[in-house]
């Protein structure tokens, strides 16, 4: 998710430019709108899901940022970012998906001797947890 989110918000920072001293409120707040809408990018590229790259963008990148009048504006943008990237990335990558989890699949017959290793370490991590909390 980390890199899809980042690659995605810095091709937005660069087509936004760079931030002046002076700028306006709508300024930051267009800046912010080009942000999340490359954030929401990447999610969605990465994902193919435009509708979770816009609600990631508006949970954590936009969230309450600017005047009204660039809040309104920013979810059409982000959506419309999410979608492009979701299209564009389908038509050159394909909808298969990168991973074949059916190689993964769990087997219970043979893995169920694991099962007890699996507790054992969640016991331990949550002993580490609370000890450093």
């Amino acid at each position: 998710e980390s890199p899809s989110v980042e690659i995605g918000a810095n091709v937005a920072a660069n087509l936004a430019g760079a931030q002046t001293p002076k700028e306006s409120e709508v300024d930051k707040a267009f800046r912010n709108n080009l942000l999340a809408a490359g954030c929401a990018s990447g999610i969605a590229a990465g994902f193919n899901a435009p509708v979770a790259g816009l609600f990631f963008a508006l949970e954590s990148v936009q969230s309450n940022y600017g005047p009204e009048e660039a809040r309104e504006r920013g979810p059409p943008m982000q959506l419309l970012a999410a979608v492009l990237a979701a299209t564009v990335s389908q038509l050159g990558l394909g909808s298969s998906p990168a991973v074949d989890l059916e190689f993964f699949g769990w087997v219970p017959a043979r893995s169920l001797w694991e099962l007890p290793f699996f507790i054992l370490l969640g016991l331990l991590c949550g002993l580490v947890a609370a000890a450093l909390r």
